[in-house]
């Protein structure tokens, strides 16, 4: 029994024992992190596991231990009610009502819901929380010191429910309504004493893990509602939920699960997780069933019982927890979940309320049977009576039936953990348990995945392996943790090794697991996440293989970092001044290595203004604005005063692929010269512009005539004509800086050839896939209306078959025609060249969008080589998926063809292009408040795209919905004063509209921008992504707002054999609240990302300086402290490789002693310069001389506070001795 969400202590019971001692600093977790979760809750459990090991084998323990709390919550709902709640009725009766509410205790769809998946908190509290009622009442109501040890035992028992430490907020509102409920009805504070003391005891009880947890809470909590996987959930998890918030589904308990998609990697159909639930409550006498129970339910709440005042506060939870879309309690929902703290903590309100919930419903329905039976017509018939009971049996039986099916567990759920996991295990007990390792594939922040061999969960390496592991599941309590998995994607994506090894380093690692069966949730395709094995590690000359087993593969790193024990110190570290935000690249680290960041920013001798272009975020985390005019874009970023030599970088001499140019002509008689002068962008500090020497690179042509087409590269294309002995601007262009070198042609238009295309001429439709068996439909050919292509699913051709003269193996081509689309079918047309075999017409961006009034098309393309068999062939494509599943059509006329002879030629190396500028340095002084932007122009050429949407460009790539949901989906264009807009609608469904560019450069870093408003639901979700390899470079939403908003995402340049670029917006919508967004337009341009992100500032009175680490004694005495022994007559640093926590706190012990080494603070020096280290570590500055110096984590002394607590606790109570 496995996945899902899933605790597995029996794999090392002292591993996770002891983790569960020493909870407070969970350093198995990636880079180290403050607990966020109740891991000592657990404690409890994972000793009574271990007991049961002894008798059970390890496989079955999570099968007993589940339902060992299905027995103990059944019989504690059975003790409830026939112990305290009725226990003034007759006592066949109460026994009778209290089996029945038992039974439904357990057989309800909730229950069934929270075992599904079974999780050891879920069920710890399904278990003891009627208990825990239970003996709360008893105590209340017969104090005895017998009672009390009960009390105190089951509330102990009751621990680990707080694992997921909402569950024992939720047991204390519980508690808190019952005794605002008592004061309120009773009007008298005569039990409060009695109250405070229980309140007393299951504080002293749960101290050794909540302490702990409100130190979180107080300190860490942004880190967790700032997750990107909370950012992304929190408002899906409260929407799906709300799905089910009318009175139909409360009175069912149709929640959260029972519409689980599951849409997994390795699932091979989309299916709902519930289905035979699903099935099964179809039927309309399950469903008038349930309806029945529930009025039973609903007698039982206002009947005259007089303990039902002890659950109304109860049950009222329950309706704001789960009637949000039902009046009055909507509207208390979105009130409370206007504080972020509560929105976080409650944005699933079925895993923290469905047990609360039950058990009134269990409760009331007790009470309710009670009353039918007791009442006025059944009181005196007992045989009656009896069939009463009996129906009432077997409406139960019938509501919970496919549980004695086998339905009660998730059947993904019920699988066994392959043995190689285990020899994996084994294989890393003899290994250094302080290396850290790296888990592979990686492609998804989502903490989530799947194995081929079947499990979906959040992972279970950690249970059987004590070194820390770098897994997502852990991302959303460590800042610093995400920040790796950034670096660590975009080395991926780009195929870099020198990257990868990077982030090797910079985070320690040590190893790494590739498990070729592991999918993460979200991700690309497993062909394409095996293939980072070969991409990086293969041909990697710092990792090694050192163990495999069943497709696990175990690597080594060679040494980066020598740290002893976490623990490393290094003579001089160069200090930078670091952004709050993420980054794809630590340029910082590239470029100095180990480095530190003062805790006064204005100290640093480094600032590297642009370090994050990330923008995979929401919008508001990013550290730089983006603004744009007509003419240019601006990338602005704070700077800190002082007086700095500035580094700019060249543009093209750094990692940026292409050169952007600007093309000037002139021509003197019979020389035609160009001059390609190259555009890089403006750098200002505030108004100040620094200013750098532009270089130029001229070529001249011998050439006759005055009418030209100057061609770069086959891509952009120039016509000139009646040029004078003065240069003018023609155009402008990108030049790439690879091995190839740039191809400058001049073709001639005065000894060109011209055809007009008659329509007569062409060929009998077909279908273009020549591998499909459907028939065209026929073209419509006149005079007067051209050709007209149809199509019904398919593109349709149509094959000019006259000859064109004049085309030659070094010709430029010239297609021009006139269209109108029937809706939104894009020209399309193919030159066919059979030696290439290829469309000699194909291109990165479509020249022209749909257009139903007629349009003009204008294109140039290259011959390339001779090929007498190349045709020419009109296309008509409807797209791959029809915006209202019409037939496409078009309409070509005026179809006319020119080819032009090649009269000169240029080359232009990269060689020639490395020597137009090199890397300057600049001395200014900066002031406060001041701010660097860098300006870079918006050029039109083929690298480039502008307005997507506004010159219908996108109509062809299609958008798809949820076939398995029937809710609305819709696509509409818009156009109000003359301005076009795309309107998506999404009502409970998923809506994904797409723009695919199936030729675009991933190699060369971007600039894509969107213009969107909200109107209504959900925030809409921008996923750029390549065509190929299925790379998410960009997957965050937009932020909600309701006017239009310029967003942008910064691309940078990922690997050149990636091609394609899909551009994808998805509305979501998880109930009957529509989502609702315009999207006004999409542009795309090229962007100088590397050339931003190496711009360094340096302190004019710095020297560039080399570290190196220093030997030292390093003792580990546990997981919060650490013992470390130096001597160096230096100023040198300590470096702590945990994550930065200003919970690390060093002090320098004078005596080497036992007391000293316990208590540091009393016997030593807190060292007070506690510093960051490579933006995620903790360092500590010593003075140069010998130093004893003690690390420890000082918030773990609060969990053991707390086991002091319960130790005095459960002493006060034996010791006690009550007065008769």
């Amino acid at each position: 029994l496995t996945g899902w969400d899933n605790l597995h202590p029996e794999f090392n019971f002292g591993l996770n024992i002891y983790r569960s001692i020493f909870s407070v600093w969970q350093e198995y977790q990636g880079l180290g992190l403050l607990a966020g979760m109740a891991h000592a809750s657990d404690l409890p459990r994972q000793l009574f596991l271990l007991l049961t090991s002894f008798v059970l084998p390890s496989s079955s323990l999570r099968y007993v231990f589940h339902f060992l709390m299905l027995l103990v919550g059944t019989l504690g709902i059975y003790t409830f009610i026939e112990g305290f709640f009725l226990r003034h009725k007759d006592e066949d009766l109460r026994q009778k009502t209290a089996f029945l509410g038992a039974l439904f205790y357990l057989l309800n769809l909730g229950t069934i819901q929270y075992f599904f998946v079974p999780f050891e908190p879920y069920s710890t509290f399904w278990g003891f929380f009627p208990w825990e009622l239970f003996v709360f009442f008893k105590l209340l109501n017969h104090p005895s010191k017998k009672n009390v040890i009960i009390f105190t035992l089951v509330n102990f028992l009751a621990v680990p429910q707080a694992y997921v430490q909402t569950l024992f907020l939720v047991y204390l509102l519980c508690l808190g309504s019952i005794i605002v409920g008592d004061i309120v009805l009773h009007k008298s504070l005569i039990h409060m004493r009695s109250y405070l003391k229980l309140l007393l005891i299951i504080f002293c009880v749960n101290a050794f893990w909540l302490i702990p947890n409100a130190y979180f809470t107080f300190k860490n909590v942004l880190v967790t509602q700032q997750a990107m996987n909370n950012q992304m959930n929190n408002e899906r998890f409260f929407q799906i939920n709300k799905k089910r918030g009318t009175i139909q589904d409360f009175a069912l308990l149709k929640e959260f699960y029972f519409d689980f998609i599951n849409s997994e990697t390795n699932s091979k159909d989309l299916g709902y997780m519930m289905q035979p639930w699903r099935d099964h409550y179809k039927s309309q006498t399950v469903t008038f069933v349930g309806y029945a129970l529930f009025v039973v339910v609903i007698f039982g709440l206002f009947g005259r019982n007089k303990n039902n005042k002890y659950l109304w506060g109860i049950f009222a939870l329950a309706c704001l927890a789960f009637l949000s879309d039902t009046p009055l309690f909507a509207d208390l929902n979105n009130i409370i979940r206007s504080i972020p703290l509560i929105n976080q903590i409650f944005r699933n309100p079925f895993t923290k309320f469905i047990v609360p919930t039950v058990f009134v419903f269990s409760v009331f329905f007790s009470a309710g049977v009670s009353t039918l039976v007791d009442g006025k017509i059944l009181r005196n018939h007992r045989k009656t009576s009896n069939i009463f009971l009996s129906i009432l049996f077997v409406c139960i039986v019938v509501m919970g039936y496919p549980i004695f099916r086998g339905y009660l567990f998730y059947s993904k759920s019920r699988l066994v953990i392959p043995d190689k996991y285990f020899k994996l295990f084994n294989y890393f007990a003899s290994q250094d348990k302080n290396a850290r390792i790296m888990n592979m594939p990686q492609d998804s922040y989502w903490g989530w995945g799947s194995y081929r061999w079947g499990a979906i969960g959040s992972g279970f390496l950690w249970y059987g392996i004590e070194q820390p592991i770098m897994d997502r599941a852990f991302d959303v309590w460590s800042k610093p943790l995400e920040g790796y998995y950034w670096e660590l994607n975009y080395a991926l994506k780009k195929q870099d090794i020198g990257l990868f090894n990077q982030v090797l380093q910079k985070y320690n690692i040590k190893y790494i697991i590739f498990d070729e069966s592991y999918i993460p949730s979200d991700s690309m395709p497993l062909k394409f996440l095996l293939k980072q094995e070969g991409n990086m590690l293969f041909n990697n000359t710092t990792v090694q293989k050192k163990f495999e087993v069943d497709g696990i593969r175990v690597y080594e790193i060679s040494p980066g970092i020598e740290s002893i024990n976490n623990i490393v110190l290094i003579d001089k570290l160069p200090s930078v001044d670091i952004s709050n935000s993420f980054d794809n690249i630590d340029t910082a680290f590239s470029t100095l290595g180990i480095y530190k960041s003062p805790v006064e920013h204005d100290k640093a001798e480094y600032v590297f203004p642009f370090q994050s272009l990330f923008t995979n975020r929401p919008q508001i985390d990013s550290s730089i604005q983006i603004t744009e005019d007509d003419k240019s874009y601006n990338i602005m970023t704070p700077l800190l005063p002082g007086n700095y030599n500035i580094q700019i970088p060249s543009s093209i001499n750094q990692n940026e692929k292409t050169q952007p140019v600007n093309i000037y002509a002139k021509k003197d008689k019979e020389t035609l010269t160009l001059l390609f002068k190259e555009v890089n962008p403006r750098i200002f500090i505030n108004t100040t512009e620094l200013k750098e020497k532009q270089y130029a690179i001229t070529t001249e042509f011998q050439v006759k005539g005055n009418v030209f087409i100057v061609d770069i590269n086959n891509k952009d294309f120039f016509p000139i004509h009646s040029l004078k002995n003065q240069l003018v601007l023609i155009g402008s262009a990108y030049l790439d800086k690879d091995s190839l070198p740039n191809e400058v042609n001049i073709y001639s238009v005065e000894q060109g050839s011209h055809k007009q295309i008659g329509f007569n001429d062409f060929s009998a439709t077909t279908v273009c896939n020549k591998q499909l068996s459907d028939e065209a439909p026929p073209a419509e050919v006149s005079a007067s209306s051209g050709l007209i292509l149809k199509a019904k699913s398919h593109a349709v051709c149509a094959t000019y078959q006259a000859s064109l003269k004049g085309i030659s193996s070094t010709s430029l081509n010239h297609l021009s025609f006139s269209y109108n689309s029937s809706q939104n079918e894009l020209p399309h047309y193919c030159y066919f060249n059979s030696i290439e075999n290829t469309c000699l017409n194909d291109n990165i961006i479509p020249r022209s969008g749909f257009s139903q009034q007629e349009k003009g098309f204008s294109e140039y393309f290259e011959s390339n080589s001779v090929d007498s068999s190349g045709y020419l062939t009109m296309i008509v494509d409807p797209g791959d998926n029809a915006i209202a599943n019409h037939n496409g059509k078009i309409q070509y006329n005026n179809i006319q063809f020119a080819s032009y002879p090649l009269i000169a030629s240029a080359t232009i190396t990269s060689e020639q292009l490395n020597h137009l500028s090199s890397l300057s340095w600049q001395n200014i002084d900066i002031p406060a408040q001041s701010e660097m932007i860098v300006q870079f122009p918006k050029l039109s050429n083929s690298k480039a795209i502008n307005g997507i949407i506004s010159q219908s460009l996108y109509k062809k790539s299609g958008f798809d919905h949820n076939k398995l949901l029937e809710g609305e989906t819709n696509i509409s264009e818009r156009d109000e004063n003359g301005v076009k807009s795309l309107r998506l609608l999404s009502e409970d469904n998923f809506l994904n509209f797409w723009i695919n560019l199936p030729e675009w450069d991933n190699g060369n870093s971007y600039l894509i921008s969107t213009d969107m408003r909200r109107l209504s639901g959900m925030r809409p979700i921008v996923n750029i992504s390549s065509m190929s390899n299925k790379y998410k470079y960009v997957n965050t939403f937009v932020p909600a707002k309701n006017t239009l908003t310029k967003n942008y995402y910064l691309i940078g340049p990922n690997t050149e054999f990636d091609k394609g670029l899909q551009i994808l917006f998805n509305a979501s919508s998880f109930n009957q609240i529509p989502t609702v967004f315009e999207i006004k337009d999409v542009s795309i341009t090229p962007l100088p990302y590397s050339f931003l992100s190496q711009i360094k500032l340096q302190k004019a009175d710095v020297n560039p300086i080399i570290n190196g680490t220093i030997p030292i004694v390093s003792i580990k005495s546990n997981v919060p402290r650490y013992d470390v022994q130096t001597d160096y007559e230096t100023k040198s640093t300590i470096v702590l490789m945990q994550s930065f926590h200003e919970g690390w706190i060093a002090y320098e012990v004078y005596e080497n002693n036992t007391f000293a080494q316990l208590f540091p603070s009393m016997n030593g020096r807190e060292i007070k310069e506690h510093i960051l280290i490579n933006n995620w570590a903790n360092g500590w500055e010593l003075s140069p001389r010998k130093h004893n110096v003690v690390i420890i984590f000082w918030p773990q002394y609060l969990e053991f506070i707390g086991f002091g607590l319960l130790g005095l606790t459960l002493l006060g109570i034996l010791t006690y001795r009550q007065r008769e």
